[in-house]
């Protein structure tokens, strides 16, 4: 792997670690496989598997029962906080 690609890899697994929020969607089970995304809580593995809390009861454990495909978006938050 080139150098570059090796610091894109490492600023990936950084941000992947430090994440403890993400943006789950799933196809909608109750609208025709519309996508449904909200903000969940996350932690990840040192191996870089992903563990998702999510309630038996919730939108998005029904919709993975009913169809796997899943997308997990992870952002980089800035916060700037100014000085008074």
């Amino acid at each position: 792997m080139n150098t570059s690609n090796t610091q894109y890899e490492l600023d990936a697994v950084n941000l992947f670690r430090s994440s403890n929020t993400a943006i789950l969607s799933t196809l909608s089970k109750s609208t025709d496989g519309y996508p449904f995304g909200s903000f969940v809580t996350i932690v990840s593995h040192s191996n870089r598997e992903l563990f998702i809390y999510a309630s038996d009861i919730a939108e998005h454990t029904k919709n993975i029962l009913n169809d796997s495909k899943a997308c997990v978006t992870l952002s980089l938050s800035l916060i700037h906080i100014s000085e008074p």
